[in-house]
């Protein structure tokens, strides 16, 4: 199936208001695989068919649905009872249903190689912070000892990014994959480095200027002592001339 629309309401062509068309062999030539549609289960859309419109049927039905009823009747006194409760036979759902594209194609696709060590630092930036001026994403490191891959890339409304790095990676999206893969990290032994590193140039910076007032006071001191102390000069002349005196009275 393949739409060229959107949903035209109040139009009924084929068992859906949208303008949609069951493709043929001839048809192949005139589409991509970007143009095919699926529908979502509901009384307004129209079911593929062959053996993809026996699983929808197949689907349905294994959870109590029937295909054929998913509009929502009113209570009315003619309305069919149900044998056991008595209750009148009006469905608690009524479902129009939609289509969705089978396979997005990104836009403004983008990406780049960058070298980093400690896997704290963000390597990207949400749009958020971007707007607030938070966060701002690690730079490429040229002395990095690990390598990452930036990926930019715009998709449509409802269509998620996780489904499309899977599609390029091959990798299960579960949080519990993606949370084994990093705790099994080679770079999960240099976490927090970055901060260490600016912890290390704030001791350093700290210990430089210790070591500075330390050799202001060894070189003080230096000073001091090669200096002789005037009072005790002037105590040891004094003693010596009392001496000599002495001397010559003695004599």
């Amino acid at each position: 199936m393949a739409g060229n629309g959107p949903q035209v309401p109040g139009r009924k062509a084929g068992g859906s208001d949208a303008d949609v068309k069951q493709l043929t062999e001839e048809d192949l030539s005139n589409y991509t695989i970007f143009d095919v549609i699926l529908p979502l289960a509901g009384w307004n859309v129209e079911y593929p068919g062959g053996a993809c419109g026996e699983m929808y049927e197949k689907i349905l039905r294994a959870d109590g649905l029937d295909p054929n009823r998913m509009k929502r009747d009113q209570r009315c006194a003619t309305c069919a009872r149900d044998t056991n409760t008595g209750n009148a036979d009006v469905r608690e759902y009524s479902l129009p249903g939609s289509y969705r594209r089978m396979i997005r194609q990104p836009k403004n696709v983008a990406w780049r190689a960058i070298r980093y060590t400690d896997p704290e630092v963000a390597l990207t930036q949400s749009d958020e912070d971007k707007i607030l001026g938070q966060n701002p994403p690690a730079e490429d490191d040229p002395e990095g000892k690990f390598t990452a891959v930036q990926v930019e890339f715009e998709l449509a409304a409802s269509v998620y990014a996780t489904m499309a790095l899977r599609e390029v990676t091959r990798e299960e999206t579960s949080t519990w994959h993606h949370a084994g893969l990093t705790l099994s990290g080679e770079d999960q032994e240099f976490r927090g480095s970055k901060k260490k590193e600016e912890e290390g140039e704030e001791d350093a910076a700290g210990t430089d200027d210790k070591d500075e007032e330390s050799v202001q006071e060894t070189k003080a001191d230096k000073e001091g002592a090669e200096r002789p102390d005037v009072e005790n000069v002037k105590d040891v002349k004094v003693d010596e001339k009392v001496d000599d005196e002495e001397a010559e009275m003695n004599a």
